[in-house]
């Protein structure tokens, strides 16, 4: 028996379609699990899922190839990608006794043909994913999951998708895909902040006092404590640190940034800054005793950042991933949300698109994590709080055309809710902290 799958329905007569190799075909496999994985293309769903309207062919998506055995084998090019790409997608598995003439496609146990080919049975498939799961677990195929493909591969498929990227200049789906699952990639973001270190520094709060004590009080920090502050910027987290009498590793790959924070805290004996990222601090093995990230986790390839944190912590050293967050009920927080979403377009939300418990975060630490919260209110001038809208990443910056409306609209808010000149912004620091495991 051969089999076909689709995701449309009531067919009986399965007719040739124009494939990758742009010539009509018809595909089929002796192996019905070998199949499953046409079910969904994770390019065309996640377009229609996202509201990308877009009116030309899909682009085909296939992350997968075969063993030295031949069996099916399911790359995840991106975390989850496996799930995002077939939870919830039905279809349908058409068989067929015979496809004629076939031509040599060169792909173990499928055959193609440019004929007809009458129905002999289908089988409706409720989930794609449940499918997959299922054949896994009984060894008809295998599944490699992101973070199980290794350093080699990871390298492999980073190249990959910049070179896929630059070749789909005529395939806005495909673009619109590849950046938004690829977008810690194919965006430089160490250099997001060149050019606005200086307003970064001058409107960025520090972050709760009672985090700090927290720390020290209930997690192990003390004053001979060796901190790396990964993605450090200009050091707002790591003066904090410096203070309390922690040996500070400011690692931060953007030269402005660093050259700000390298100027404000060389009076500090206990601090040490270092041209590194996320994925690669330059740090000795086990030469730490915590990793802190303020505001920056986001931008990191966490699976790698994992492993580079396991590699340069000593052992039971924790991780501490810290936000200042904006309480998104006030008010005043929700008015600057539409204000950022109707001029900015790499606005994704409040720090950085990450949501309380982000899967990103939860994967991070194996879901085995404390989460607290601390008050942290903030005041701000007009001075500061235009600043402060400035510093943001995703901010307009001058030279766009929209950039004097934007900045009016932000004057207009501050005026609405400012008293005596002073505008108060509801906010609060966030810390999730734990062990991380191989």
């Amino acid at each position: 028996m051969l089999y076909h799958a689709s995701p449309v329905g009531g067919i009986e007569i399965l007719e040739p379609r124009v494939s990758n190799h742009n010539e009509p075909l018809l595909y089929f496999s002796d192996k019905r699990e070998n199949v499953l994985v046409y079910l969904s293309n994770a390019i065309e769903k996640f377009c229609k899922e996202t509201g990308f309207v877009h009116t030309g062919k899909w682009h085909k998506w296939a992350s997968y190839g075969f063993d030295e055995n031949g069996v099916l084998q399911l790359d995840e090019y991106y975390p989850h990608a496996l799930e995002d790409t077939y939870k919830g997608v039905s279809g349908y598995i058409y068989s067929a006794d015979s496809v004629g003439e076939a031509k040599d496609v060169q792909i173990p146990n499928a055959f193609a043909t440019c004929c007809k080919v009458p129905v002999a049975g289908v089988e409706y498939i409720e989930d794609a994913y449940e499918e997959i799961l299922k054949a896994e677990k009984e060894g008809l195929l295998k599944v490699r999951r992101y973070e199980e493909l290794g350093d080699n591969m990871h390298a492999w498929v980073e190249q990959t998708i910049r070179n896929e990227y630059q070749k789909a200049e005529n395939e806005p789906d495909y673009r619109y895909f590849l950046k938004a699952k690829f977008g810690w990639l194919l965006a430089d973001n160490t250099q997001r902040f060149s050019g606005i270190a200086d307003v970064y520094t001058q409107s960025r709060p520090g972050y709760a006092e009672k985090l700090l004590d927290c720390l020290f009080e209930h997690y192990g920090f003390s004053a001979s404590s060796v901190v790396a502050d990964v993605g450090s910027g200009t050091g707002k987290l790591a003066k904090q640190l410096l203070e309390k009498g922690c040996f500070v590793i400011g690692v931060e790959p953007n030269a402005d940034m660093r050259g700000i924070a390298e100027n404000e805290l060389c009076r500090f004996d206990n601090f040490k800054s270092v041209d590194g990222t996320a994925e690669n601090t330059t740090l000795s093995d086990g030469s730490v005793d915590f990793v802190t990230v303020a505001q920056a986790f986001h931008w990191f390839d966490g699976v790698r950042f994992k492993k580079e944190c396991l590699r340069i912590l000593k052992p039971e050293g924790k991780v501490c991933l810290i936000w200042n967050t904006r309480k998104e009920d006030a008010q005043i927080n929700r008015q600057l949300y539409k204000v950022y979403s109707k001029f900015c377009p790499d606005f994704k939300g409040f720090h950085g698109g990450i949501k309380t418990h982000d899967e990103r975060i939860r994967s991070f630490f194996d879901d085995n994590y404390e989460y607290l919260t601390f008050e942290n209110l903030l005041y701000s001038d007009r001075d500061m709080f235009i600043k402060r809208s400035l510093s943001s990443s995703f901010s307009l910056q001058k030279g766009n055309v929209a950039f004097e409306d934007y900045v009016a609209e932000l004057n207009a808010l501050f005026d609405r809710f400012a008293v005596d000149g002073i505008a108060q912004v509801p906010n609060q620091t966030v810390l999730y902290v734990g062990e991380i495991q191989k």
